[in-house]
């Protein structure tokens, strides 16, 4: 029995739970806040205690008055509060047990999602998870395969309260840790809330995805993208969290992707910026708001951030100079609508231009001396007053002096400076905001100072007043306030210059202007003398004004014009073969030797990299050693050839498309069968020739890329752009070079992978023939493979970058013969074998049913196996009888009439039933669309409807017609000359017709028609 003592605990639990069973929302609410109160920290034998061991049965009483409520709207805090205390108290392992059994984690889930229920309930429940999620392995399972992650991180992105997300950031951190089932599911969630709008969701999902990535090791493609978006953001904390994430990033795989995407933000896209600016009302004033502009904010950020990690690894430096960042980081210094992209692109490109002395060179050429100057270098300090304890000239009784140096720490890389004469310290630690700056009396190493340290005196630590450095010191930092709006274009158009003549070009070539716009563009290549020298009159001839024939319209114009062709040859290569014919070589390598002007030199040599078409004919006039320098680095041809070399190139009389023409010449002569047998010659180089050069290669991997450039391949490449050029102007030279096997030898040179641009040739050419000839395609399809077949009609001129090597080697090994068979067939009909090959031929339309289920035997009966009927040499030959069938009637109608008295019409009809091969109701379709005087004998067995399909389109009738349509056209009775059987033929022809031959086909049919039953159930 139990003691008096229990029964009145006992009792007074009764009495506490029938208080709360019959109290109101405002009573229950005052039994919630005593007990908050009275039993908060308590450990669960402590609760157990207070409720007379009966501490579930009020546990159970709150959550079900959760479930009650929570959809209502009403407040939740003090009820989630007190689950809380059931919930955190110490060996609480069975309150969680019944809380969770009765779908508990599911209803604080639910409430982070309603929109009724206040900020300070929803921060409650995100608590309650965390209990949940730091009782174990399991219950973070329990929270994720519940969708938590989602609700979660829906959540942070959408709450308003700055104490909530923290709050909503530890639960994920939990979820995070211990978490192998799911950890790659909050870790998606995280990289899904990078676009967010909310500035602190943005930050603490940057701060969690650190310690994330460092857990999960592998990295999530879509990381490098979501990252590098928030870098348009405003907010300077957001900033910092996505470039030390940034900094984490690079050790992992998608770092080249990453650097990629950091030096491409520092050039934004025309149509990008525009867009946005065209939002922007005409006010003057209103116009400042420019300097805001997403794209903008991100290229600061992008050079920013570049520099921070160029400061941190001397090889992702290295990386990024492959990548074109000086060229990028210029640019965005030209960036006049943006002056904090111009200062940090400028601090990033001083730290280049000090790590690697060959950017210097370049920078100083690009920029001109003028603005180098002031880039690199300003001017001393002013001088001091003698005297060792004189105070600093204009300086406050107290505080530093304003020459002392000091580190500024704050989020710009390289802080900042007071003194003029003083250069960046060289360490750079950075905090999320600027304004905490902290001045440290400390003696900064200037950067490019040239003078030695200073000794401090005794009694002041920093410098003493009385000897002032000066020293030319550097000022990039500063730089964009005093240059002017002329050095900042130089600055803009030394990269990619998107700008409204280039894309207005690239819209204008669609229209009937293009070949005049052609003409003019290679015309401005070669500036005319007078105009030049015109200009050139008006310069005084101070030597220092002479620089500015770098500037003068014409040359500007010259090294716009290379570049606009660069982008149009890029775009459409039929635009780079008429610029071809335009001469548009020889007025490239002209302004490849324009010594006035480097930008001229630069874009020109670029631009004629991108036609490898012409490499002979510009190796020749360049001579060996020059064109070893512009194969090996164009971009910088212009600063290592001498005087000589640029006369060389400026005299060329380059004509490239010289023995193009001819060869368009000479196919009109005798000699046209023996070019043309020459030319298909050349699409395979024999093995002898080849491996003689390749011996000559030396061992070295990186000199064996040379097995790009040998004659051999570059002679291959031509001749299959020379046989296109032929075939697209004259049909019946193509219909020649079909005999001659052409087909074979594109699809070899398809295959030759040590020199991409012979695929590229082939593969547009025969693109060509596929089109032009249908026979062609079904020999290309079958020696292809549907897949390579596929991706081959997608875009013939990238085949060469999609296929692999496997393909390509099928490819070289083919062994096609398009016309081989075909063309004996025609020869024999005008033989005495003719009766007995056109009986052959209609017979093939029909195979017997002995042979065909003989070879579907050795299929085994997997569904996916099924599909290889189609590839059955029976059908296979069906198809082609139906075609050759077709040709011979199309070129003689004597043999059409034969054939009709071989019952032609009942076999291909039969044909056009067989659902087991396409393209063998696509070639009978066609060709009994040839025999017209047939049509009543074929309306009756089709019906109206399916005649109608026949008449509007036979070509795709197979497509369009049902199973039931097939299967009337494969058990057609047709016998077009019934009567001139019974009269004329003899009984042997009878006995073909109607007897055994005859049960055959109905086997035939019928063994088809069950065949296509049963694949049907």
């Amino acid at each position: 029995m139990t003691s008096v003592k229990e029964q009145a605990a006992i009792s007074r639990l009764l009495s506490f739970l029938q208080d709360w069973d019959n109290a109101g929302k405002v009573a229950r609410s005052h039994i919630l806040i005593n007990f908050i109160e009275t039993n908060q920290g308590k450990t669960a034998p402590e609760l157990e205690q207070e409720f007379s061991q009966g501490a579930s049965l009020f546990l159970v009483r709150l959550t079900t008055w959760l479930r009650l409520t929570y959809m209502t709207g009403s407040r939740l805090d003090k009820l989630l509060r007190s689950i809380g205390i059931f919930l955190s108290a110490v060996s609480s392992n069975r309150y969680l047990v019944e809380f969770l059994e009765v779908g508990g984690a599911l209803t604080l889930l639910e409430i982070l999602a309603l929109k009724k229920i206040e900020e300070e309930d929803k921060k409650e429940s995100i608590k309650l998870l965390q209990v949940i999620a730091n009782s174990g392995r399991k219950y973070k399972e329990l929270i994720c395969e519940s969708y938590g992650v989602r609700s979660i991180a829906e959540f942070l992105a959408k709450s308003k309260s700055e104490e909530t997300q923290e709050e909503v950031q530890i639960l994920l951190d939990s979820l995070i840790h211990s978490n192998p089932k799911y950890q790659n599911q909050v870790y998606k969630g995280l990289i899904a809330l990078l676009p967010c709008a909310s500035p602190k969701a943005q930050q603490l999902s940057l701060q969690t995805l650190r310690t994330a990535q460092s857990i999960i090791g592998t990295t999530h493609p879509g990381i490098v993208d979501g990252v590098l978006k928030v870098l348009r953001t405003v907010h300077l904390e957001v900033q910092y969290e996505a470039i030390e994430l940034i900094k984490d990033l690079v050790n992992y795989d998608v770092c080249p992707a990453l650097l990629k995407g950091l030096v491409a933000l520092l050039i934004p896209s025309f149509e990008e910026t525009s867009k946005q600016q065209s939002q922007i009302v005409s006010d003057s004033s209103v116009l400042q708001l420019t300097a805001h502009l997403p794209l903008f904010l991100q290229q600061a950020a992008a050079a920013k951030a570049i520099g921070i990690l160029a400061r941190g690894n001397t090889s992702l430096a290295e990386e990024m100079l492959h990548l074109r960042v000086v060229h990028g980081l210029m640019a965005a210094m030209g960036n006049t609508d943006h002056s904090n992209s111009q200062r940090q692109a400028s601090l990033t490109l001083e730290y280049f231009v000090q790590l690697f002395p060959v950017v210097e060179e370049h920078v100083r050429r690009s920029m001109g001396e003028e603005l180098y100057k002031l880039f690199r270098v300003s001017a001393p300090a002013p001088p001091r007053p003698a005297g060792r304890n004189s105070a600093p000239v204009h300086a406050p009784a107290h505080g530093p002096s304003p020459c002392t140096p000091h580190t500024q720490i704050g989020l710009g890389a390289g802080g900042g400076r007071d003194c003029p004469g003083l250069g960046f310290s060289a360490w750079h630690p950075s905090v999320p905001f600027p304004a905490l700056a902290v001045r440290l009396r400390a003696w900064p190493q200037p950067a490019t100072s040239v003078c030695p340290r200073p000794t401090p005196s005794s009694g002041c630590p920093g410098i003493q007043p009385s000897s002032p450095c000066s020293c030319p010191q550097s000022n990039a930092e500063d730089l964009y306030v005093k240059m002017d709006s002329i050095q900042a274009d130089i600055l803009a158009a030394n990269k990619v210059n998107v700008t409204k003549a280039i894309e207005l070009i690239k819209d204008l070539v669609n229209y009937d202007v293009c070949p005049a716009l052609l003409k003019g563009l290679v015309a401005l290549l070669i500036p005319s003398f007078e105009e030049t020298s015109k200009q050139q009159s008006q310069i005084v001839s101070d030597s220092s004004v002479l620089q500015l024939t770098a500037h003068l319209p014409l040359f500007l114009q010259q090294a716009a014009a290379a570049k606009a062709i660069g982008i149009l040859a890029r775009g459409n290569t039929s635009l780079a073969e008429e610029m071809l014919h335009l001469r548009v070589v020889h007025g490239l390598m002209a302004a490849m030797g324009n010594t006035d002007h480097s930008n001229s030199q630069r874009q020109a040599s670029l631009t004629l990299e991108l036609f490898p078409v012409v490499e002979e004919h510009v190796r020749r006039p360049m001579g060996e050693e020059l064109y070893k320098l512009f194969r090996s680095n164009a971009e910088d041809l212009y600063v290592k050839m001498d005087s000589i070399q640029a006369d060389i190139l400026a005299a060329n009389k380059v004509n490239v498309t010289k023995a193009i023409e001819l060869i368009k010449d000479l196919v009109n002569y005798d000699v046209c069968p023996a070019l043309l047998k020459g030319l298909v010659a050349l699409l395979i180089p024999s093995f002898e020739e080849t491996s003689k050069q390749q011996s000559q290669i030396v061992s070295d991997s990186s000199v064996l890329q040379l097995t790009a450039h040998l004659p051999l391949f570059l002679q291959q490449a031509a001749a299959a752009k020379a046989i296109g050029i032929l075939a697209r102007g004259n049909t019946s030279l193509a219909e020649e070079m079909l005999h001659l096997r052409v087909v074979h030898g594109l699809m070899a040179a398809m295959g030759n992978t040590d020199h991409s641009n012979s695929q590229r040739q082939a593969s547009l050419t025969l693109e060509y023939f596929v089109q032009l000839f249908p026979v062609v395609e079904e020999h290309v399809r079958r020696s292809m493979g549907e897949e390579l077949y596929k991706l081959f009609r997608s875009n013939a001129e990238d085949l060469y970058v999609k296929m692999d090597s496997i393909q390509a080697d099928i490819l070289a090994a083919n062994k096609v013969n398009v016309t081989k068979a075909i063309e004996l067939i025609k020869d024999l009909v005008n033989y005495d074998v003719c009766p007995a090959l056109l009986k052959g031929l209609v017979a093939l339309l029909i195979p017997s049913f002995e042979e065909t289920s003989k070879q579907q035997s050795q299929i085994v009966s997997d569904s996916s196996v099924l599909q290889l009927t189609a590839h059955l040499p029976l059908f296979l030959q069906q198809a082609a009888a139906a075609k050759a069938i077709g040709i011979l009637a199309r070129g003689n109608t004597s043999l059409a009439e034969e054939m009709l008295h071989l019952r032609v019409v009942h076999g291909l009809m039969a044909a056009m039933g067989n659902t087991d091969h396409s393209n063998s109701q696509r070639q009978a379709s066609l060709t009994l669309e040839l025999f017209p005087v047939v049509e009543e004998h074929v309306r009756r067995p089709m019906g109206e409807e399916l005649y109608k399909l026949f008449r509007s389109n036979a070509e795709d009738l197979y497509v369009k017609m049902d199973s039931i349509q097939a299967d009337i056209l494969a058990a057609n009775k047709v016998n077009v000359t019934k009567e001139l059987c019974l009269s004329g033929l003899s009984d042997s022809t009878m006995s073909f017709y109607f007897g055994l031959c005859n049960r055959g086909q109905v086997a035939y049919i019928t063994h088809f028609q069950k065949e296509a039953v049963e694949e049907r159930e």
